[in-house]
Parts: C-alpha cells; sequence; structure tokens
C-alpha cells in the first residue's frame, strides 16, 4: 500500500520472490547493494538480480524487473502505525544500528523513508532478541550532499535514520573499528571491478532476449554506467 510500483510476490518450491515493475535506476540499486555488501561482509537480503525487456510484439516500452527474495516481516511505516514506538525503538540492535547510519552517511539516499525499510528479528551477540532495518530501496542512493537552492546552501540529508532517538548513543565498538581500518581507494577498486562483474553476467544470461536492445549504440550496458 506504500509503494508507487507494481509488486507482487512470486513463489516456486523453495524459492520465494516479490517482483517490482518499473525501478527508476536498476543500475544505482545494484551498485548499492554491492556497497553495503563489501563494506560490511554481510550477504545482505536485498536485491539479487535485474532483468531488462522489451515486449516487441505489443510494442510495449522497455520495462525493468527486479528479484528481490521475500523479507515476511512489516515495513517500518506499519511498525510506526500499529505500536508504541518508543518501547519498539528501545530494541533495535546496537551492533546494525551503528552500522547503518555510517552506512546512511556513505551513500547519502534521497528516498530512506520509513515504507523502504524492512523491521527484521534477529538475536544479538547477547542472545537478545532485538531488530534491524533493512533497506529494500537502494536506486535513489549517491545523492548531492549539499545543494543550492534559491541562492541558498543547503544539505540534503534524507535518511529515517537521522531522526532516531537511538542516534544519540555511542556507536557499537565493532563498527567504530570496522570503519577505521578501510583503505577507501583498495575498497572503490574492488566494489567498481565487481560490479562490471555483475554487468556482464547479466548481460550474458539475458543475451538471447536483449540481444536487439544491447546492440543499440546508446544502450551498451545495462548497468553500466550507472550515472555515478
Amino acid at each position: 500500500p506504500y509503494g508507487n510500483h507494481v509488486v507482487f510476490r512470486s513463489a516456486l518450491g523453495f524459492s520465494d520472490l516479490h517482483v517490482k515493475l518499473g525501478g527508476e535506476l536498476p543500475g544505482l540499486d545494484l551498485a548499492g547493494y554491492w556497497f553495503k555488501a563489501l563494506l560490511t561482509d554481510e550477504v545482505l537480503p536485498v536485491c539479487v538480480g535485474k532483468l531488462t525487456y522489451v515486449e516487441e510484439k505489443e510494442k510495449l516500452p522497455i520495462e525493468v524487473v527486479t528479484l528481490t527474495p521475500t523479507l515476511n516481516y512489516p515495513n517500518l511505516a506499519v511498525v510506526f502505525e500499529q505500536s508504541d514506538w518508543t518501547e519498539q525503538e528501545s530494541l533495535l540492535d546496537h551492533y546494525h544500528f551503528s552500522l547503518y547510519t555510517l552506512l546512511a552517511g556513505l551513500l547519502n539516499p534521497s528516498d530512506a523513508k520509513p515504507n523502504n525499510h524492512i523491521w527484521v528479528p534477529l538475536f544479538n551477540e547477547d542472545g537478545n532478541l532485538r531488530y534491524r532495518l533493512v533497506d529494500v530501496d537502494n536506486e535513489q542512493n549517491f545523492q548531492a550532499a549539499v545543494v543550492e537552492q534559491d541562492r541558498k546552501i543547503k544539505v540534503e540529508a534524507k535518511s529515517i535514520f537521522y531522526c532516531f532517538d537511538f542516534l544519540h548513543r555511542p556507536l557499537h565498538p565493532r563498527v567504530a573499528e570496522l570503519f577505521m581500518h578501510i583503505q577507501p581507494y583498495s575498497f572503490l577498486q574492488r566494489w567498481l571491478k565487481l560490479l562490471v562483474g555483475v554487468d556482464e553476467g547479466l548481460q550474458e544470461l539475458f543475451k538471447n532476449h536483449i540481444q536487439y536492445l544491447l546492440d543499440k549504440p546508446d544502450n551498451k550496458k545495462t548497468t553500466i554506467p550507472i550515472l555515478l
């Protein structure tokens, strides 16, 4: 009920996927996913693949399909509406909240609103039930942090993570250590090389279906360049 796109669930055997039609920036979505996965060494349960197709017979426009593993948990907008948020916020996992808050600063999303985050339970390192927020929409990452509007300079920071009282807590020690040991140049090289591989893999996988599209001089790549 909170989305701007057609999304339906597809289950077959042990596979359970959500299929989203008409994503705006599929390259950025994949880029944001792999940025987070590489930086955190976590396989995040978000975007796993995309398919671009054109239905020539009906002359339909190019469409993008995003395949995402189903997360059978409520999104944050529902949690806000149906529960006492003060009590729920106390159940946030300290490690993951610290981690994703720093990622929000690095990726600077412009669409990180409540309904783009899933409220996912986990048992923390002490064995206590806690929750983390999993971002399921990475298309609006890598936005300008400072913009000029009406001849005034303003900061653009649009993430739900900046709105929690939990933000007043110090960073989790393991998150601080993780970020202090990052080698930026080396990390960016790994990330960009991985995106090239992902793009080439998608082209090979779907070449029989969209070869005529790939042959167009203005659309040689399905994912890269990704508008960074």
